[in-house]
């Protein structure tokens, strides 16, 4: 994956190279909204799939490394790669960062207790750092992290979030249980864990199966409810808490 250039050393030890259109993109930085573009072209041969779960899945890389470059202030800017299993049919994603992390982010526009209170919020839809205001606004939403979570569980796949001392992780999905796309993180079916050792920034992995053509066919409309469901409910407890405080 090419961990050890990408870093700028030179590999220890001599490695057998492989041909990367259509198996794996290696390792590489993002740091601007010129790479971005040109990355996302380079992602295509790895999306073996219909035109508009390959739409889908670069929506995810694109909003990902957007999050990195515009709120993370990390100045090397997003460490992206991903490969592709064909025999699960199945890409896997990472992405991550040596920014400020969510928990100074988040902590710009609202009250956080800690590092795990921070990735929790990053995941509620509606809420985004660059406003106090619950459903954000017109240039974020605070559903790029919800929307990425959704998309790793609408195919019954893991999805991972670590910033600071804390993770969360979203756990497989059982085939013979309905998906629910919930509004507030701490319902899904997910490992929590704080106390961990401090990373300085974030760091998010998730894979998607991208064989399940009828797992994507309603999931915009689906997410879109539960978004409107989320940022309803966060309302009604923002409200609460102002009349008894």
């Amino acid at each position: 994956m090419g961990l050890f250039p990408a870093m700028g050393f030179i590999d220890p030890s001599v490695i057998t190279t492989h041909e990367e259109t259509g198996r794996f993109i290696p390792l590489m930085k993002v740091r601007d909204g010129d790479e971005l573009e040109a990355f996302i072209k380079t992602i295509e041969p790895l999306l073996h799939t219909t035109r508009e779960n390959s739409r889908v899945i670069k929506h995810v890389f694109s909003e990902l490394i957007r999050n990195v470059i515009e709120h993370a202030v990390a100045g090397e800017g997003a460490n992206v790669c991903a490969t592709y299993n064909k025999k699960k049919n199945k890409i896997s994603i990472g992405i991550s960062d040596s920014g400020r992390g969510l928990f100074t982010s988040i902590a710009k526009s609202h009250t956080l207790k800690d590092d795990l209170d921070a990735i929790l919020k990053a995941l509620t839809p509606g809420v985004t750092g660059s406003t106090s205001r619950i459903g954000g606004n017109e240039q974020n939403a605070g559903a790029g992290l919800f929307f990425t979570k959704c998309i790793a569980q609408s195919t019954r796949n893991n999805f991972l979030i670590y910033s600071g001392t804390a993770y969360f992780k979203l756990k497989l999905t059982p085939p013979n249980q309905r998906i629910i796309f919930n509004p507030d993180p701490t319902k899904d079916r997910c490992s929590i864990k704080t106390g961990l050792p401090n990373f300085d920034g974030t760091l998010i992995g998730l894979d998607i199966n991208i064989g399940d053509q009828s797992a994507f066919k309603d999931l915009i409309d689906r997410i879109g409810d539960a978004y409107q469901l989320g940022v309803k409910k966060t309302k009604e407890d923002y409200t609460k808490r102002i009349r008894f405080t």
